[in-house]
């Protein structure tokens, strides 16, 4: 225990505030500043414990950046002698815990609150950081009103230590391999289980918090410990609303979700439960429910009941509204549109079934708080009989549309289907015959139908965008379609001219821009075009598409490209990234990108963050998975990189990319590349050359001091290089593997005169020796990444 007037670095302790099992709180003063703050002084074991001390510095770091009203503010850590600390803004109020013990809330201001922790939640997630124990005593409300969030992720991975009345519930119990930590009564089930907290972990916790509030009683409570532990896994909670508490159904719902047991029943963010918890408050028409809704379901029955409740909750949780099916009101919030069949005999129509799919994709996924299934993540589905309720299972997503494209006699016939994957129910469904000069309007009408059947709940400007036709001329909308689809096939010159022909058609058309932009940016990204011939070319077309629609996020991504790769200027492609998003949440080629320059920055973390949002987005897609195991790999964490890498390799079998295998995979990959290669003493006649593929296997040749063997490498790259372009990045690849620095050098600045992204010498461990160089550093600020 601290005295009053002992000093910590420039704060003067003036008197205790309290303790619990993280440490001891006390007030200080800042005579640096002149104001009053909190000082959290950790405990002894952990301020010993020079690694678990590291992580709370990081993570402390991380929240001081946030700077979020809902989240305590960080002013600084530090050390004094054997006592390390933590100083914080000192709030005056009191915590939720002693509100609930006066007078009960209304439901109205437990939904504000449980909104405001939401919040903070949503910031914390997107820095990768999770509480794993939030409970009321880690909710503060200020006096004019705040709430604050207490004790964010303190020293994660460490147990808390009995130390005070809380510490008597707080669970200890060892499950292999994890340690459970947290609060019983508020873990969630996969915390009880051992498996490591993630963000839905916290709101399991939000929602047995907010169950308290508007219930006055803990959603989990037995006798003992390990009953309490059981029912959380077992049973859930009685109802909430009764005669003397009354709350509108939507709301029962709500909390309802965030207790599911299974993590990915629960809302998919902190983010879409702070928009569900505003939507209860905001609707003029919700209605307090009776004991009559309150009937508690018991394990075998939750589902129905769940259904019931959904059935009657009058206010929607999401932005797509209600739906009427055989009398009975249901809600969605997400929806996956699969690839529409090619029922015509001609395969060359096939840019119409698959052109079509993916546009009525992009136009639903810019309505906000709706989240879809991107393109990506139903192309497996092509050509296959899968069930709507298969189908939104394995996409999670509660409603399925399916549609067949045919064209015939100079008329375009679709036919559309909307299936409630959870039970299978036919929504609306309906049949077009439209002229092929009637094709641009298709889209937009089969949009608005489906809008108006399940009465969508979205803002004029959403509507406008929805039914946005994009162009008039249907051969420019044709053509348009045609470029996609060979764009999704990586067939770039043939995309390319089929977007420069839809432009050449109407050059007002937005979405022909975004895509020639995109193509020029994929040729500069995969080395098949000298830099300085495609990055400019992306740059010109992505900036014509926003002149034409600022708000075409495949636009901005395309030009994040331009100023990271070619521009390398790291913060504005980084700002082009974020806008995207925040735009259109649920792109997943934003967050794939971001991830990417995330990870050339060395900011490990966060991007693993970003490519596990497209994960979410997109989790049968191999180049996730890929891309996932390389942040790893890059990251020093071998083992998870190696399992990421399974999961991609089950996904497409021989496709994984090469830089994500483990140490391991590599080199047994490398030796069945190197015996391949000594047998035919040439590549595979069959396949184009990959430069890529021999720049590695010269690195093993080098690193296994096998020299001629890798410089004859070099001998096929210059042989390459008189048939298509080969980056100078390449032979800097071979040369670190030869542990030549000097010329690996010379062949960085000759990448770098054109313009070259080089970034990946930045995070990849094989050329932690270049990075060790004396001139690295300047090859950074060239990188614009130093």
């Amino acid at each position: 225990m601290l005295s009053p007037g002992m000093r910590l670095g420039p704060y003067e302790i003036r008197e205790p505030i309290g303790s619990g099992g993280m440490g001891e709180v006390y007030r200080a003063r800042d005579g640096r500043l002149e104001r009053d703050v909190a000082i959290k002084v950790l405990p002894e074991a952990l301020a010993r414990d020079t690694a678990a001390l590291g992580r709370f510095e990081r993570e402390a770091k991380s929240l001081a950046a946030l700077s979020h009203p809902h989240l305590l503010a960080i002013f600084d850590v530090g050390t004094e002698g054997d006592v390390a600390y933590l100083v914080t803004e000192l709030l005056q109020g009191q915590t939720l815990r002693s509100r609930m013990a006066h007078p009960a809330l209304s439901w109205r201001e437990s939904v504000r609150i449980a909104t405001g922790i939401a919040d903070g939640l949503a910031a914390a997630h997107s820095r990768g950081i999770v509480h794993r124990d939030l409970k009321p005593e880690n909710v503060f409300l200020t006096e004019d009103g705040h709430v604050k969030i207490l004790d964010f992720g303190i020293a994660r991975r460490e147990a808390p230590r009995s130390a005070g009345p809380e510490s008597t519930e707080t669970a200890t119990a060892l499950t292999a391999p994890e340690m459970v930590i947290g609060t019983v009564g508020y873990l969630s089930p996969e915390q009880i289980s051992g498996l490591p907290a993630e963000a839905r972990s916290d709101l399991f916790s939000l929602g047995a918090v907010l169950y308290e509030m508007l219930s006055g009683r803990r959603a989990f409570a037995g006798g003992s410990k390990i009953e309490t532990l059981s029912a959380i896994l077992r049973d859930d909670p009685g109802p909430i609303s009764d005669a003397a508490h009354p709350i509108p159904p939507s709301l029962e719902a709500v909390t309802r979700r965030c207790l599911e047991k299974n993590p990915s029943n629960r809302f998919d963010s902190a983010r879409d439960l702070s928009f569900a918890l505003r939507s209860v408050v905001e609707d003029p028409t919700a209605r307090l429910a009776g004991p009559a809704v309150a009937k508690a379901p018991t394990s075998s029955s939750r589902a129905p009941v769940v259904a019931v409740v959904l059935a009657v909750a009058v206010l929607s949780l999401a932005v797509l509204g209600v739906v009427r099916t055989r009398g009975t009101s249901r809600s969605f919030e997400s929806l996956a549109v699969l690839p529409f069949s090619n029922l015509g005999s001609n395969e060359s129509t096939a840019y119409l079934s698959d052109g079509i799919t993916d546009s009525l994709i992009d136009r639903f996924s810019r309505l906000p708080g709706l989240r879809v299934a991107s393109t990506a993540a139903v192309l497996g589905y092509k050509g296959k009989a899968t069930s709507a309720q298969q189908a939104g299972r394995e996409l999670k997503a509660e409603a399925v549309l399916t549609g067949s494209v045919e064209e015939r006699d100079g008329q375009l016939r679709v036919a559309v289907e909307l299936v409630d994957a959870r039970d299978g129910r036919h929504i609306w469904g309906e049949r077009y015959v439209r002229k092929a000069a009637d094709a641009p309007g298709l889209e937009p009408e089969i949009a608005r139908e489906i809008v108006d059947s399940l009465k969508f709940k979205i803002s004029g400007t959403d509507g406008t965008r929805l039914a946005n036709q994009f162009t008039q001329n249907a051969e420019a909308y044709q053509l348009y379609l045609k470029g996609r689809y060979y764009w999704r096939e990586s067939d770039l010159d043939q995309a390319r001219d089929y977007f420069e022909k839809a432009i050449a058609k109407d050059p007002s058309y937005a979405l022909a821009y975004a895509g020639l932009a995109d193509t020029y940016s994929k040729l500069g990204h995969d080395d098949r075009v000298r830099p300085v011939d495609a990055f400019p070319r992306a740059r010109a077309a992505a900036l014509e598409a926003l002149k034409i629609d600022s708000a075409l996020v495949e636009a901005r991504v395309a030009l994040s490209g331009v100023h990271q790769c070619f521009d390398f200027d790291q913060r504005e492609a980084e700002r082009e990234l974020r806008q995207a998003i925040a735009l259109q949440p649920d792109y997943a080629l934003a967050h794939r990108r971001y991830a990417l320059l995330l990870e050339e920055q060395r900011r490990f973390d966060e991007a693993l963050v970003e490519i596990r949002r497209t994960l979410e987005l997109e989790p049968y897609t191999s180049m996730n998975h890929d891309i996932a195991a390389g942040i790893l790999l890059n990251a020093g964490r071998a083992a998870e990189a190696a399992e990421e890498s399974r999961r991609a390799a089950a996904l497409e079998p021989g496709e994984a990319e090469e830089r994500s295998r483990s140490p391991e995979q590599r080199q047994e990959r490398v030796a069945q590349a190197i015996a391949a290669y000594e047998k035919t003493g040439k590549a595979d006649p069959d396949a184009p050359p990959d430069p890529g593929a021999w720049a590695d296997l010269g690195y093993s040749y080098g690193v296994g001091g096998r020299r001629k063997d890798a410089e004859r490498i070099l001998r096929v790259m210059d042989q390459l290089s008189a048939q298509r372009y080969v980056p100078a990045g390449l032979r800097v690849v071979v040369y670190a593997g030869l542990g030549d620095r000097d010329l690996a050098f010379e062949w960085v600045d000759k990448g770098l005169a054109d313009r070259e992204a080089l970034g990946f010498l930045n995070a990849d461990p094989r050329f932690e020796s270049l990075r060790a160089d004396p001139r690295f550093p300047q090859v950074l600020r060239r990188l614009g990444l130093s």
